[in-house]
């Protein structure tokens, strides 16, 4: 109750919105630089799609943020209920159909289909403890939340 009080106390403000926000800029049709507070990257597609293949594709980036996403909320998850994770790992595939953003159906998601997240933990905690950890953080992390809900976007135009 001490740690979260507006689930028990209704009417308590609620913790602020946080924003993140970067700058882009179009180097080519598949490629754009991106400057994220002091860090510069890359994003390109691989040649088959028309690219250079000098950098992950926006894909690729979308999946290294839900396996970010997930490593720092099991972790934290994990600290609060007093659970040791020695090491863990994450494989985090991502199934895209096409034809939506190629313009050959106007029917279906663009996006991903289907994304899948393989963990391998090394902790002496029970089995049933890091399932439990892992549910919580499904349900905790932003990126896992953003792709499973949605999300609204706004664009303007200057």
């Amino acid at each position: 109750m001490i740690e979260k009080p507006q689930g028990v106390l209704p009417g308590l403000p609620s913790l602020p919105e946080v924003s993140y926000t970067l700058s882009a800029v179009s180097l080519s049709d598949t490629r754009i630089e991106a400057t994220i507070r002091n860090f510069r990257v890359m994003v390109d597609e691989t040649e088959d799609a028309g690219g250079t293949n000098t950098a992950p594709n926006p894909i690729e980036y979308l999946l290294l943020a839900l396996a970010g996403c997930m490593n720092v909320t099991i972790r934290k998850i994990a600290r609060e209920r007093g659970v040791k994770i020695d090491s863990m790992q994450l494989t985090v595939t991502g199934s895209l159909n096409p034809a939506r953003f190629e313009g050959l159906t106007k029917t279906g998601r663009a996006g991903l289909t289907h994304v899948s997240i393989e963990l391998s933990i090394s902790t002496t905690a029970p089995r049933d403890a890091i399932n439990d950890i892992i549910k919580e953080a499904e349900e905790r992390c932003p990126v896992h939340d953003t792709l499973t809900q949605g999300t609204q976007i706004k664009i303007a135009i200057k």
